[in-house]
């Protein structure tokens, strides 16, 4: 019987088909951008209650052919990069097929979507500008805070009632228009990024001060280390000395990197105090502070040095790790037969594809994109601030960041449109027959692939 409740579930899903759909078919590009930030900072259009599946993964998966087109005005190693890293995943995942075959379905559709944002992000901010995306990132955080303060003032829980989920008026935590607080603490911190990025206008400031505020609201730790370590990558270009600004990057990483320390002083962690010892090596310390996913995902990897090596496969962990429990977590789970999916950014690929895996994902994705660009603008800074936070935490919101670098790295790339343009007006508008060859083969190829205006 279709109740009220799945009736708003699937109008939600249909609607994170339809819209990006339509706006890709009419052209509207602004709209389009817009769309993928707000779906981006909020949870409250896609499937999160049936499939935990946003919309902003759905955007991903339904505009692959536009990201296909931004693709080809990438750097030649980053396009290679991508399609090595694909089959990487999918060779693993086939491999271990077996294990959790819907749990790897959607880690590899989830890994395509972020790739097919960005690229799509990269293309619509060389065609729009990149001011365009950054007033789009400034209403992206607007609304997010917008939920946030309907919930605290009203007492409203948005996210129940518009997407059909369960109630999460949770006591002094609050999520607005996210799945949870934790995930309304992630786009706080990326608020406080992009108030930074922005400068220090009036806008900006109380930005700065609302995000910091609802990131208060959300009594997530594991978001205030999110931005400690982005505010600490942001005010890097404001520091003059290079040593200062590098001290200020490690302190940045290492107050994020042990952020989970600060959920020890919650009730949950007082059994290690209990059974902690000197003699614990330091992988046994950190495998004890994180929570069940995360622990029981590193304590697999530990038992299990040729995952460590190669990975488990793409969402395979979902299963392999509940043979790993800590005895803290049994009593919850050990009636379940999957864990959750890691929520650390370099543990979720760690344990996807094994550190092999991780470092190519970082080298070609980020780090050799970051030495391409030659402008260390605020949008260099921005790029760096939301990998550093990747690392720490898995969030969609990478995924801006990566488009922006990508947009950065290809910015110096002449696309074939523009190569059109050039030889058109080379020679005063009288082309020579070498010139002319080359304008005839142009055209032909971008024939194919015309812009989608």
């Amino acid at each position: 019987m279709l109740t009220l409740q799945t009736s708003v579930i699937w109008l939600n899903t249909v609607l994170s088909v339809l819209i990006p759909l339509v706006l890709w078919w009419r052209g509207k590009k602004e709209w389009l951008l817009f769309w993928i930030v707000f779906t981006c900072f909020t949870d409250i259009i896609g499937n999160q209650v049936s499939f935990n599946f946003s919309g902003f993964k759905v955007a991903g998966l339904v505009l692959i052919p536009l990201a296909i087109r931004s693709y080809r005005l990438l750097p030649g190693f980053l396009r290679y990069g991508i399609v090595i890293y694909l089959i990487w995943n999918f060779v693993r995942g086939a491999f271990a097929f077996d294990i959790a075959r819907f749990a790897i379905l959607k880690q590899l559709g989830t890994q395509v979507s972020d790739i097919s944002i960005a690229l799509v992000l990269a293309g619509l901010i060389r065609e729009l500008g990149i001011e365009i995306f950054a007033k789009n990132l400034l209403r992206g955080v607007w609304i997010s805070i917008f939920g946030m303060a309907v919930e605290v003032l009203f007492q409203f829980d948005s996210f129940r009632y518009l997407t059909g989920g369960r109630p999460g008026l949770f006591l002094h935590r609050v999520r607005g228009f996210s799945y949870e607080p934790r995930a309304a603490g992630y786009s706080m911190a990326v608020g406080i990024v992009v108030a930074l990025t922005r400068g220090f206008d009036r806008t900006a400031i109380a930005l700065l001060i609302l995000a910091a505020v609802g990131l208060g609201l959300t009594g997530s730790i594991s978001s205030l280390a999110l931005a400690a370590v982005g505010l600490g990558v942001s005010l890097l270009p404001k520091i003059k000395s290079p040593k200062v600004a590098f001290l200020a990057l490690i302190a940045g990483l290492a107050v994020g990197l042990t952020g989970p320390w600060g959920e020890m002083f919650r009730g949950k962690y007082a059994a290690f105090w209990s059974s902690a010892s000197l003699d614990m090596s330091i992988l046994d310390i950190w495998i004890r502070i994180n929570e069940t996913c995360d622990s029981s995902t590193l304590n697999y990897l530990k038992h299990h040095p040729l995952s460590f090596w190669i990975g488990m496969g793409p969402g395979a962990q979902a299963v392999l790790a509940t043979q790993t429990l800590l005895p803290r977590d049994l009593a919850v789970w050990s009636q379940s037969s999957t864990v959750p999916l890691p929520g650390f950014g370099y543990l979720l690929i760690l344990s996807n594809i094994g550190i092999f895996g991780l470092l190519f994902y970082c080298w070609f994705f980020w780090l050799k994109p970051f030495l391409l660009v030659k402008d260390r603008g605020r949008w260099f800074y921005f790029s760096l601030a939301l990998f550093c936070m990747f690392l720490i935490q898995s969030r969609n919101l990478h995924a801006l960041g990566l488009g922006v670098l990508w947009w950065m790295a290809s910015k110096g790339l002449k696309s074939d449109v523009e190569k059109i343009q050039l030889v058109t007006t080379e020679g005063s508008g009288h082309p020579s027959s070498t010139l002319s060859e080359e304008l005839t083969r142009l055209e032909a190829k971008w024939q194919g692939y015309r812009d989608w205006e």
